[in-house]
């Protein structure tokens, strides 16, 4: 009975908004921190592109890394979850994501106009369209082994995305950018 009360109160809180929000404010870190991130060098600098379009990608490395990574911020939010103070962290959590997603398209939009912007869509693709339905049946649904080996299995099928077909992709776009 305690850990389905944790779940009922963050479906209170509209994680959307939260989002929303996070978004707005990396947007306002990024327009008042333009100076030093529109440097010559920087963040989405030229030269930066060009070693990404250039540079070998070890797939399988790069499935590892991200594989790991993926799976401990899975885990991490499917514990805190089960916590008293769980649906604030998870709170926070996406308020961060919407931080940073905000932040990077303003620096490529700033940097790049559209074609920035694009070029930041094309590294979210195709990943996070298994991404984020993995996250809503992790912080929404109640969880039993079935809807966990589901999640798991999004996961992998994402970091699969991520690992193998994303660069290809990105390195197709950054050729024609």
């Amino acid at each position: 009975m305690k850990m389905e009360q944790h779940r009922i109160r963050l479906r209170k809180i509209p994680m959307l908004i939260v989002f929303i929000i996070g978004i707005f404010m990396g947007i306002f870190l990024v327009k008042s921190e333009k100076s030093s991130l529109l440097d010559s060098e920087g963040m989405l600098d030229v030269m930066s592109l060009c070693t990404v379009q250039q540079f070998p990608v070890n797939n399988k490395a790069l499935f590892l890394f991200v594989f790991i990574k993926r799976m401990f911020s899975c885990f991490a939010l499917l514990i805190l979850l089960y916590v008293s103070i769980g649906a604030i962290v998870c709170t926070f959590y996406i308020l961060w994501c919407g931080m940073g997603l905000g932040a990077v398209f303003t620096l490529a939009g700033m940097r790049y106009g559209v074609k920035g912007i694009l070029l930041i869509v094309v590294s979210l693709f195709p990943q996070f369209f298994v991404y984020i339905p993995a996250i809503y049946m992790l912080m929404y649904k109640r969880i039993r082994l079935p809807e966990s080996v589901g999640i798991v299995v999004l996961i992998f099928i994402g970091c699969v995305a991520e690992a193998f077909w994303n660069p290809g992709l990105l390195q197709g776009f950054l050729k024609i950018f």
